[in-house]
């Protein structure tokens, strides 16, 4: 007797809603082939009225492969079934004969299967619906189930088994007269060209936004950052990869009067206590480490920096290039390094007192 418990395919009942998980190599294509083929055999669905869908081409191909070939195995075990009419009577009486035993004519009929070298001649689906069809109380059923598999394998393109994206395309022009869509629409799986057509209407209503009611900000930021399609759409894309990451509301930060007030503080500030340090001879006389890579890279950089926020006021920053932006970066490593030279304490004081808590605010701005 074949024990059919604990066989997904044969104990769910065909109605509701299951999930069936298991890992790679498992059988879930096996289990999903079986109820699609209960659901043919079983329930007489017609092809039409089940839907197969998967992620990948790869997997749909093998389903489909998988499913014509589960049905032409079972067509040839009826086939045979029938052959034996003449031979096995009591078989085919069992729907009619409360007295013969089920479970003992399908061991035998898997016995003799064997011999016969029928294919999956233990195949629990297999000898689940050859044990439907002989209870049924009715002696054509045999017949009927062959006369519908052979239908069946010669309409099984009417069951649709694809990916996700095709089951969408066969909806749209099976319904493109409901939903007011031309026939001939199709679905792109490209996603790119959409993500930048929101992009650039994202980016074109900001820049109306932010130059209406934020002029000041709008002077900061200028009117670049607005087209620049590209680098929008690769933050958009990277978040897209991780799209389950949390977003913390709190962390997210905005220009606000602070940075103006700071801002107005700073550009009134006297910046002409750098000038002496332009000259490599001043600076090396004042006792700064002049071979230190920060102190040159300070003297080169602070003068053409200056010279930008004398010229831009609030708007300097927007003319910065990568090599002064890569500087003021780096202003609190040079604080911390050792800019002086020895026995030049007092001019280190007061250099620090004057001119460092002015870096600091070019620093922070």
């Amino acid at each position: 007797m074949t024990d059919f418990d604990n066989i997904p395919a044969i104990q769910c009942t065909l109605q509701g809603g299951y999930l069936i998980e298991a890992s790679a190599g498992t059988g879930k294509t096996w289990t999903l082939t079986g109820i699609i083929l209960r659901l043919l055999i079983e329930k007489n669905y017609n092809p039409e009225r089940i839907i197969a869908t998967t992620f990948t081409r790869a997997a749909a191909s093998e389903m489909q492969e998988r499913l014509q070939n589960r049905l032409s195995v079972f067509y040839r075990y009826l086939s045979w079934l029938n052959q034996q009419k003449a031979y096995e009577p009591q078989w085919f009486q069992i729907g009619f004969n409360a007295q013969l035993d089920i479970d003992n004519a399908i061991k035998d009929i898997c016995q003799k299967a064997n011999k016969s070298a029928i294919e999956e001649y233990d195949d629990p689906i297999n000898l689940y619906l050859i044990r439907y069809i002989l209870t049924q109380n009715n002696i054509q059923a045999l017949d009927t189930a062959l006369r519908r598999i052979s239908l069946l394998l010669a309409t099984l393109d009417k069951l649709f088994i694809g990916t996700l994206d095709s089951l969408a395309q066969k909806w749209l022009k099976e319904f493109s007269a409901e939903i007011s869509y031309p026939i001939d629409t199709q679905i792109s799986t490209n996603s790119d060209i959409l993500t930048r057509s929101l992009i650039h209407d994202v980016l074109r209503r900001e820049h109306h936004i932010i130059s209406k009611n934020s002029p000041k900000i709008y002077k900061i930021v200028g009117d670049k950052i607005f087209s620049d399609i590209d680098s929008a759409f690769h933050a958009v894309d990277l978040s897209l990869r991780f799209y389950h990451a949390p977003i913390d509301i709190d962390k997210i930060y905005s220009i606000d009067d602070t940075f103006f007030d700071n801002m107005d503080k700073f550009l009134p500030t006297d910046l002409s206590v750098f000038e002496p340090f332009y000259d490599i001879e001043y600076a090396k006389n004042y006792g700064m480490n002049t071979s230190l890579k920060t102190v040159n890279d300070f003297i080169q950089q602070i003068q053409g920096i200056i010279e930008i926020i004398y010229t831009h006021k609030s708007n300097f920053v927007y003319y910065l290039d990568s090599n002064q932006e890569k500087f003021i970066k780096t202003i609190p490593k040079f604080l911390t390094a050792k800019t002086f030279k020895n026995k030049f304490e007092e001019n280190k004081k007061i250099f620090d007192d004057v001119i460092v808590d002015k870096l600091l605010k070019l620093y922070d701005i």
